[in-house]
């Protein structure tokens, strides 16, 4: 077994069956042109007119299923019984082929066997043994001895695939990884950019688990594309696509309950209760909420550990927006006490205070959460690090989700400013029966940047 292991890690194919499994020399070569591109085959050792050819090729080859298939039908014309080995220096891989004609004689049966040169699997070896023939068989050894070998030793399924479906994805990918590892910045980009839509794909179950928006989820899964994209290593053979699938759904797995739950669940809870929540919807689905209930019973004594965090993150998962007029946050975030001052002032701030807190519920929950905490809406003023340790996420985070609520709330409060200035004008008009100088709706200079003036009013309804 060592010797089979060692001359196919240094591609000795020849050496391994003449010397090792006792075939018989050969010599030839054949040249074949698939996909616009010539290979060179060469004849390594036969026994009993059943060859073995070797060639030589590249690493997007061994990879392109088709390809090899193509190859092994033109060569069926050329020579009737053969085995092909297919080899790539670097990385260290080859493919070992074998074809027999189906009971119609004209359509071939394929096998492959790909793996890499340094750790072949072992069922493959023992069965590679059974290629061995003896000083004491030679002589009544025939052509369908040879078969029946062959036939035990390939005629199986492969222990590992390492082919793609898309081989022309595949060859671009391969491309741009090399054009990434010599270049800058700007190659790196063109690189994510290609496989963009590995995130999308990767986060897609994070959609019904949660029922949610999954824009932050693609952010953090497009962390998780940039952290494989760096950490690739393209010698070592394996496609990108298959690297950064894991790196991507290991980023959202940790991360993407931060985004898609308004409270935080211990990363040890979330997912088994999240496969839970699954498969209680299909119970329920087939067998209606007595099944359900029937079913959380039966966990409730063969497993306690989950049936207790399932009932904490049902009231989780299930907890209501702040923007819901019904919900008692809602009476409690409009009770907040005003500032000291003169009666005018204080109905004016009353009444300001009051259409930024409602234009604020109208956010997301999140959001809404982290402009009360930025600017005192419940207490102190927290600083963008305290209120990203609360919630797990980083301050630069903090700092994005602010930004995004400022715009979005500035364009709100600018839009009521300019009803209310209408309204007002329209009552002036009534009243003096003309109208010299119409109403803007601008004052205190809130007719500036739609982020200042955003964190104007926000401060006001605060103070």
């Amino acid at each position: 077994m060592h010797d089979l292991t060692c001359r196919l890690a240094r591609h000795e194919f020849a050496d391994l069956f003449i010397e090792v499994l006792g075939w018989d020399h050969a010599s030839g070569s054949v040249e074949l042109a698939v996909d616009g591109r010539s290979f060179a085959l060469s004849v390594i050792a036969q026994k009993r007119g059943l060859q073995v050819l070797h060639a030589p090729t590249d690493h997007m080859t061994l990879i392109n299923r088709g390809r090899l298939r193509r190859l092994q039908r033109k060569l069926a014309s050329l020579v009737h019984e053969h085995v092909v080995i297919y080899s790539c220096a670097s990385p260290r891989k080859q493919v070992w082929q074998w074809a027999i004609r189906r009971e119609d004689g004209r359509r071939l049966r394929h096998r492959e066997h790909p793996f890499f040169s340094e750790s072949p699997p072992t069922p493959f070896l023992k069965r590679l043994k059974g290629l061995q023939f003896t000083l004491e068989e030679e002589d009544g050894v025939t052509l369908v001895d040879a078969l029946s070998r062959v036939r035990r030793a390939l005629d199986t399924k492969a222990e590992l695939n390492l082919f793609v479906y898309r081989p022309q994805y595949a060859e671009k990918s391969d491309q741009l990884a090399q054009a990434m590892e010599s270049g800058g910045e700007a190659e790196f980009h063109e690189f994510l950019l290609f496989h963009r839509p590995l995130v999308t794909w990767a986060v897609q179950p994070l959609k019904y688990l949660f029922q949610g928006d999954i824009e932050d989820a693609e952010q953090t899964g497009f962390l998780g594309l940039m952290h494989a994209a760096r950490h690739y290593q393209r010698h070592r053979g394996f496609q990108f696509s298959t690297y950064a699938t894991r790196c991507i759904q290991g980023v959202c797995k940790r991360d993407a309950p931060l985004w898609l739950l308004p409270i935080r669940v211990p990363e040890h809870a979330i997912w088994p209760c999240l496969m839970l929540q699954q498969k209680l919807e299909n119970i329920a689905a087939e067998g209606g909420p007595s099944a359900e209930a029937a079913y959380l019973d039966r966990l409730a004594e063969r497993d306690p550990w989950l049936a207790k965090e399932w009932s904490q993150f049902r009231v989780v998962a299930d907890i209501h927006s702040l923007s819901l007029r019904r919900e008692p946050e809602y009476r409690e975030a409009r009770s907040l006490a005003d500032s000291d001052g003169s009666s005018v002032d204080q109905l004016v701030r009353s009444e300001r205070a009051s259409i930024v807190r409602e234009t604020v519920e109208q956010l997301k929950p999140r959001d809404a959460a982290f402009i009360k905490m930025k600017y005192g809406f419940e207490g102190e003023e927290q600083t963008l690090e305290a209120i990203g340790i609360q919630f797990g996420i980083t301050r630069e985070r903090v700092r994005q989700r602010l930004a995004k609520a400022h715009e979005l709330l500035a364009w709100k409060l600018k839009f009521l400013k300019e009803r209310a200035a209408d309204t007002d004008g329209r009552r002036l008009r009534d009243a003096e029966g003309e109208s010299d100088q119409p109403e803007t709706g601008c004052e205190n200079g809130l007719e500036g940047d739609p982020v200042d003036s955003s964190q104007h009013e926000t401060a006001t309804a605060t103070g």
